[in-house]
């Protein structure tokens, strides 16, 4: 904040400084600076309400030197406060590639000192270019692609000294040798672009990842990024793409037919006829966990005697496997009546399983039968789900 008496009036410039830009068509003559400040009499207090000339400079020293840019405007003042468009009466036409300072002069006083430097903000001027590059005055387009950028789909390749950015791009593995992570390089910033679905490997040459554990992959359709720090390549960022959801588990079969031992009581494994089983986790009644958490099993049988003196007067299915804690023989359904040479069992329950454990399902069916038990075929009569929650 700068202050200078005149006439009992001094000039505080507010630190707001800022670009109001038209359409592209009229970016290169009409570009503006915004200026806003306010204006007080010696004791603080703002000046009257009412029109004030004030003269606009630019210049490339903060004292003395020529003014390479001028204009007065008659500026109303509302409150002590000003606010102004520089270039609206003189287009700004200067290059903005260099420190300027802004000088205000009101009629019948010396110039308000120190000049006030432009910052940061209003240099975005200098996009606009005649000759189309940075910076300079015209319309904007790219100059010269940047170095150190190089595309190989070779199945070898050495990181040459002034590579920067490198993107991999052959469909099998390539084998990326890296410089020297020397103090020669120290300071040194890669990045390893891969571009396709499979990894790639680097030979002769590692980096110590984010985890801090030493790897020599650039992980497929991933980005790494790394800096040396003058004895090893570390790993500054990258993405890795997420691997996409594993299908959970889903099992759906019908009753295979199934001929239980004559005579007594009778334990016996079920049998069934796959339609669908999602991860292949299903076969010959045993169920294999491709991950840990909870599963929910479902079905009915039908059990059917074989003759007219068959007396069956309990049904019962049982999953049995060695799960985390420990052997389970867990009843998930059961069916009793007084004689009957057919008796259905509907049956479910949830198990809480950890990858790679198993299990199976039986049937117990109890009463005299001479002739062998059939589990029913049809779908409709016997069938068994088991979900992945």
């Amino acid at each position: 904040m700068s202050i200078f008496k005149m006439k009992k009036v001094f000039i505080q410039i507010l630190a707001a400084l800022a670009i109001g830009l038209l359409s592209v068509a009229q970016l290169a003559a009409q570009a503006n600076l915004s200026v806003q400040g306010t204006l007080q009499n010696f004791n603080g207090t703002a000046v009257d309400n009412g029109q004030y000339d004030i003269t606009f400079k630019l210049y490339t020293t903060d004292v003395g030197g020529t003014a390479i840019w001028s204009e007065v405007q008659t500026v109303p003042i509302v409150g002590g406060v000003y606010s102004v468009l520089l270039g609206a009466v003189n287009p700004l036409t200067v290059a903005f590639d260099q420190p300027y300072f802004l000088g205000l002069t009101i009629p019948g006083g010396p110039e308000h000192t120190p000049r006030a430097r432009l910052t940061s903000s209003p240099y975005a001027i200098s996009v606009i270019g005649q000759d189309n590059k940075f910076p300079s005055t015209g319309i904007v387009k790219m100059g010269a692609v940047a170095t150190g950028t190089d595309i190989t789909t070779a199945t070898a390749y050495t990181v040459a000294a002034d590579d920067h950015v490198i993107y991999l791009d052959h469909t099998a593995n390539q084998n990326i040798t890296l410089p020297a992570a020397s103090a020669a390089n120290a300071g040194r910033h890669l990045m390893l672009v891969n571009k396709a679905a499979v990894a790639k490997t680097l030979t002769a040459s590692n980096y110590v990842d984010l985890a801090g554990a030493t790897s020599t992959t650039i992980p497929a359709t991933g980005v790494i990024e790394l800096q040396s720090d003058g004895s090893v390549w570390r790993q500054t960022g990258g993405y890795v793409q997420p691997a996409a959801s594993a299908e959970k588990a889903y099992v759906s079969a019908k009753g295979a037919a199934v001929n239980l031992p004559t005579g007594g009581n009778s334990n016996s494994a079920l049998g069934w006829t796959e339609i669908t089983d999602s991860g292949n986790n299903f076969a010959s009644n045993t169920f294999v966990a491709p991950r840990t958490g909870l599963y929910h099993v479902n079905g009915a049988v039908l059990s059917t005697g074989g003759g007219a003196t068959t007396s069956i007067t309990y049904v019962s299915v049982y999953v049995t496997g060695n799960c985390h804690a420990g052997a389970i023989n867990q009843r998930l359904g059961s069916e009793q009546a007084a004689t009957n040479s057919t008796l259905g069992c509907d049956f479910n329950g949830e198990i809480y399983m950890q990858a790679g454990e198993t299990f199976s399902l039986s049937i117990f069916v109890g009463g005299g039968f001479p002739y062998p038990q059939v589990l029913h075929t049809t779908e409709s009569f016997s069938y068994l789900t088991i979900k992945e929650w």
